[in-house]
């Protein structure tokens, strides 16, 4: 299980973002181009399985140190569509395959989507809700990524596909009502050089 999103890597050590001298206000500037590089990135499990196979598919994290993540905000404020960017350049960037869009109130995004996949052998379906949330502190923003997982549209065979997770886990624990998270702290400042 991996979540479907496109972070960049930094293209050089030595490149440093243009702008104004000042520190950046926290919110959305409309028709912007606004490049974070990830600073921290871990997880963090709920009351989950912990079964290997489970845990397996789901990278540790999303991204590493020194990532670039970046979107552009359209011209009314309202949104931003992440991009995808050949080089620290806002003329180099185009909107992500697939899009990523996240709607934008005061210093915050958000995004929101369900996936449905088939697991096990009966009619028994994974629901993973993911939810996305982006607070933008100014020149750092902090990323949660919470996704929330469900078995559905077959009872009798759901149960049959958890206890199975609960029978593998050590501790005990299945796939229904699972929620783990992504957290990350982003900044418009590079890295340290290691």
């Amino acid at each position: 299980m991996r979540a479907e999103w496109g972070w960049g890597r930094a293209l050089a050590a030595g490149l440093a973002l243009s702008g104004c001298g000042g520190e950046r206000m926290p919110g959305a500037v409309p028709g912007k181009v606004e490049f974070w590089y990830v600073r921290e990135s871990g997880s963090e499990f709920g009351a989950c399985s912990d079964e290997p196979g489970f845990r397996g598919q789901i990278s540790p994290s999303v991204a590493e140190v020194g990532d670039v993540f970046a979107y552009r905000v359209s011209q009314d404020g309202k949104t931003a569509h992440q991009q995808t960017c050949a080089a620290l350049d806002a003329t180099s960037c185009r909107d992500s395959e697939p899009p990523l869009v996240f709607s934008v109130s005061g210093t915050e995004l958000q995004h929101a989507v369900d996936d449905k996949q088939p697991i096990g052998r009966g009619a028994c379906n994974l629901l993973v809700t993911q939810n996305w949330t982006l607070w933008d502190e100014g020149p750092r923003m902090s990323v949660e990524i919470s996704n929330a997982l469900s078995l559905v549209d077959a009872p009798a065979a759901c149960e049959s596909v958890d206890a199975a997770y609960r029978q593998q886990s050590p501790n005990g624990l299945g796939l229904q009502g699972c929620v783990f998270s992504w957290k990350l702290a982003l900044s418009q400042d590079p890295p340290p050089s290691r």
